[in-house]
């Protein structure tokens, strides 16, 4: 009975039409693998650690006087405390991802790094990656080593033991290896290549140690059977109970949910949205469905061929069921047909598909579940795909079956114009997310950030260009090829993590009030192109500035709530001063997130505060045209300074422009679906017309002898499917809308959802269907009346 059913369906793969059901079912399949991929690797982030529900971040809520603000980082002494105070902590440790790139010599050899990160000696305990060589009970533990990812041990060491090898890290601190980890895997929040002890970080960041300044990751493991909720509750007061100048609550939040949860501030670690997990979800059965659609409709369009077969069956004895089943069997072993051909075209694919997202899906690690899920929709699809054209056709009497087919032929309204209504809903919504996806992206491309980023570049420092940055600020602007050269401590467009508390004249005392601040020189406004709004900038030389100076931004004037905080009294960090201007809010972080308030204080040079600055950067503002030869000047200022740290040049522009490689990639995903659902209905589209013209062909011919023009038979037939594309707009509009509104609520800043994205979208939609039966439909009124009528 099997293989019948199966000689049956290759038999009917010699139809055309048989074809391109099959074809159409492939490639839907095809890609519904692939978006399935994606979803289970985003889904299944950091999953594979060992008791992964039992791990949590602790993160932190800072408690303003209009709102209070969620974040992922807390004082560097957290970790110990905690695990010290509460039994029912088995491990912690601390996480910090080392801001900005920096020099690593190994031999005579110089790199630049930007994947390095600072860890405890407990990292490799509490998370489940795995190590190469060393184990998680040892590495780490002296303050002078570094741990390597196997990536960077063949970069550096090639085929040799990289075990106790040296390494010089921003030129004057040696470390040695003291492991190998395996690579880690792309679904992982982690994104390191190599990682030193976190009491480096604080010999170079003296706030790492600091109870009032927050910039750590901290991570708890707790014992099984603990109350989570309950826990961080009991632990909610912890950093106020160790110092009275803060205003933060901690609590707990587990590794999975941190991982999608929007309301954080930034933080060290890679975010998932899960919008978009939804959005491909959505895709993925829009795509199914649509495949469903078409399959349900061809199946049922070419069963009406085949009235007088069954009709002979029932004639010979065959009764209801066994026609049904006969039906329900082909539909099936087409299915699992079209499922077999969309494993090899999932493979085929999976390269250019990893080239579009940017990352492996990891095919071998889901393989078994897509298999799985690839056979419940074989069964799916094969049971609604002859469901229909089963009864359909099982239930028609045995002289209706004998009479002309066309007349069994679906009349005015039928589930096979529903469908096609679904079909084209789905893709008008698709269409109207491709534009406003793209809509969006002009959108965080054009906004004016508060600042100038074109033709600005950045440097990193080291002690080198430090020791020599007035120097350096003096040639390069005297060169004529650069307008103005700057620096500041941590550009806050890498990471903005770290908080400290804040203090001024009128305050109310129980207040507590931390915000993110950076030291520049006298220049950085200038150089950035952010206005005043209030008071003066820095003066260069001004000893009065560098001692209790300070600028603002309109946020954290806004913060402090009041009017003119120029000229008030100030303190951050505890160091006393005043407020001597109020820039305008400049955007350093992704558009995804409102303005930070900040505060900049002044230094003449990163020479004056060099652990400081160890993460600092130099910024430098290129004449416009000039990029070539700015660059040039740079590599030989460079080179005749015996600067060690090869020159690297980080364009702003393309740093923002990486901030939304999700929403590139998204855009990308929906235009290549968008065409993909519409090509598919547009298949269904064709094959259904050309069974209308056949079911019409008689009237038409009549129509013809009685004198009936061939443009006005063309323009009923084209009708007859406008109209029902035409409903599709209509019922698409209002849940389209809806859905579209959702996802533009993922910014802080967005565009407008124009009513003109679905007018087009309706017309681009309606124009597609034109094109597809446009050919089918002159053909047939075109055709020969004769032909038609030979039999009658």
């Amino acid at each position: 009975m099997i293989n019948q059913l199966f000689r049956i369906a290759f038999r009917k793969l010699k139809s055309g039409y048989s074809v391109i059901n099959v074809l159409g079912l492939t490639i839907s399949l095809s890609f519904a693998c692939l978006l399935a991929l994606w979803i289970m690797h985003d889904t299944r982030t950091d999953r594979f650690h060992p008791g992964s529900e039992n791990i949590f971040l602790v993160g932190s809520e800072f408690k303003y006087s209009s709102e209070t603000v969620k974040g992922p980082s807390t004082p560097g002494p957290l970790a110990d405390a905690l695990k010290a105070e509460n039994p029912e902590i088995q491990q912690t440790t601390r996480f910090v991802k080392v801001p900005m790139p920096l020099t690593v010599k190994v031999g005579d050899q110089v790199f630049i790094e930007s994947s390095i990160a600072s860890i405890d000696s407990t990292f490799f305990e509490l998370f489940g990656f795995k190590l190469v060589q060393g184990s998680p009970s040892s590495v780490l533990r002296q303050s002078r080593e570094i741990i390597l990812s196997e990536r960077m041990a063949r970069k550096y060491f090639g085929n040799e033991n990289p075990m106790g090898k040296s390494l010089l890290v921003m030129g004057e601190m040696p470390l040695t290896v003291c492991g190998v980890f395996e690579d880690l895997p792309d679904n992982t929040q982690f994104e390191f290549d190599m990682a030193f002890p976190y009491d480096v970080l604080k010999t170079v960041n003296p706030y790492a140690e600091q109870w009032n300044a927050s910039g750590t990751n901290t991570w708890v493991k707790l014992n099984p059977g603990v109350d989570a909720k309950a826990f961080s509750e009991k632990i909610k007061n912890t950093i106020n109970n160790h110092t009275s100048n803060n205003n933060q609550d901690i609590h707990l939040i587990g590794i999975n949910d941190f991982y999608y949860d929007q309301s954080y501030a930034p933080g060290y670690t890679k975010k998932g949205n899960f919008q978009y997990v939804r959005l491909l979800f959505a895709v993925t059965l829009f795509i199914l469905l649509i495949a469903a659609v078409n399959f349900v409709n061809l199946n049922t369009a070419m069963a009406s061929q085949r009235f007088k077969e069954i009709g002979l069956k029932k004639v010979l004895g065959s009764d209801h069921r066994s026609v049904a089943l006969q039906f329900l069997g082909e539909s099936f072993a087409v299915a699992l047909i079209a499922t077999i051909a969309s494993w090899g075209l999932t493979i085929v694919l999976l390269p250019i598909m990893e080239s579009v997202v940017g990352f492996n899906m990891g095919l071998g690690q889901f393989f078994s579940d897509l298999i799985s899920v690839s056979l419940i929709l074989t069964v799916i699809m094969g049971v609604i795909g002859g469901a229909y054209p089963s009864f359909f056709l099982a239930s028609k009497p045995i002289v209706a079956v004998f009479k002309d087919p066309t007349k069994n032929l679906p009349g005015r309204f039928s589930l096979e114009k529903a469908l096609v209504v679904v079909q084209f809903s789905i893709a008008i919504f698709l269409i109207a997310g491709t534009l406003l996806i793209s809509k969006q992206m002009s959108f965080l491309k054009q906004k004016d950030l508060g600042f100038d980023k074109a033709q600005v570049a950045l440097i990193k420092t080291n002690p080198e260009l430090s020791g020599m940055f007035s120097m350096f600020k003096s040639e390069m602007k005297q060169s004529g090829l650069i307008e103005n050269v700057s620096c500041i401590d941590l550009f806050p467009s890498y990471l903005d993590n770290w908080t400290s508390s804040i203090d001024w004249e009128g305050k109310d005392a129980t207040t507590k009030v931390s915000i993110a601040g950076n030291w520049v020189d006298p220049s950085f406004l200038e150089t950035m192109g952010i206005g005043l709004l209030a008071g003066r900038d820095f003066l260069p030389d001004s000893k009065a500035d560098r001692q209790t100076g300070f600028i603002i931004n309109k946020k954290a004037q806004e913060l402090m709530n009041v009017k003119d905080a120029a000229g008030k009294s100030f303190s951050y960090q505890g160091r006393k001063g005043i407020i001597i201007g109020v820039m305008d809010d400049a955007q350093f972080q992704s558009l995804h997130t409102t303005c930070s308030p900040r505060v900049l204080t002044l230094v003449e040079s990163p020479a004056e505060y060099p652990q400081i600055f160890a993460g600092g950067t130099v910024i430098v503002r290129i004449a416009k045209g000039k990029t070539t030869e700015a660059r040039q000047i740079l590599e030989k200022w460079f080179a005749e300074h015996h600067i060690a740290a090869p020159l690297e040049l980080h364009f702003l522009d393309q740093e923002y422009a990486a901030m939304y490689v999700r929403e590139t990639r998204m855009s990308r995903i929906f235009s290549i679906f968008s065409l993909l659902c519409i090509l598919i209905s547009c298949m269904g589209v064709f094959i259904l017309n050309a069974f209308y013209a056949l079911k019409k062909s008689k009237e038409i011919a009549v129509r013809r002898i009685n004198g009936a023009q061939i443009s006005s038979v063309f323009v009923g037939m084209v009708e007859y499917l406008l109209r029902w594309v035409a409903v599709a707009l209509v019922i698409s509009v209002l849940p389209s809308y809806f859905l579209l509104h959702k996802w533009l609520e993922n910014f802080a800043y967005k565009t407008t959802l124009s009513w003109w994205i679905f007018a087009l979208a309706g017309v681009l939609a309606l124009g597609i269907a034109l094109l597809t039966v446009s050919w089918q439909s002159w053909q047939a009124a075109t055709r020969n009346p004769v032909e038609a009528l030979r039999y009658e």
